[in-house]
Formats: structure tokens, sequence, C-alpha cells
């Protein structure tokens, strides 16, 4: 890809064998690039090679993480949804990283 190409001229170190293996147009206008591995994911992520491959590719381009729902057992009723404090506890008791929950609710609505 072009913009790999950009990088590595300009000095920057690409991660061995990175590659996009895809990009498919979505509803809304935007595109879904597919790399070759979660390292190329992880790699392409970090904020110095983030802003890198931004400037390369354009200016307009925003870098989305790809978001799960998730449905989590056992969660005390004392749980506040809104409360970051409440989230992090949840995420360390649940052995994820902080701030990998990016939004939390009920499946209804509490009476």
């Amino acid at each position: 890809m072009l913009a790999l190409e950009l990088l590595e001229k300009n000095g920057k170190t690409l991660l061995e064998g990175m590659t996009f293996l895809s990009a498919r147009r979505l509803q809304h206008s935007g595109v879904l690039y597919k790399v070759n591995s979660h390292l190329s994911a992880t790699w392409i992520n970090e904020p110095a090679n983030h802003s890198s491959f931004l400037t390369h590719f354009g200016h307009d381009l925003v870098i989305k993480d790809q978001t799960y729902q998730t449905l989590l057992e056992n969660i005390p009723v004392t749980f506040d949804p809104n409360s970051p404090v409440c989230v992090a506890e949840i995420e360390l008791k649940a052995g994820l990283k902080p701030n990998e929950i990016t939004k939390a609710r009920y499946i209804k609505p509490i009476a």
C-alpha cells in the first residue's frame, strides 16, 4: 500500500510482514481496512505510528477501534454503568485492560 511505502521512505520502521489484506466500503461512506495480523493492528494503533500513517494517508482519515458487545454475568446490583470507578472495577475483576469497556448498560432498564 502506498501509505506504508511512504512511511518507509521517510525512515519509519515498519512491522516485519505488515500488509493490508482488504478494503471494504461501508454503508456510511467509510472504508474498513483489514490488516494481516493482530500485531499489525497493534502497531498502527501506537500513537507515533498512528499519526505518521495519517500524515501519509490523508488528513480526513479517522481510525476507530472495532468494538464488540459482551454480556457479563454476576455483576453486582449496586453496579452503576455511568460510574468510571465501577466500570474500572469490573475491568480489573474480568481481567481486561483499563478503558477496554467503552460503554456499559443493563440488559433491561431498572424498574
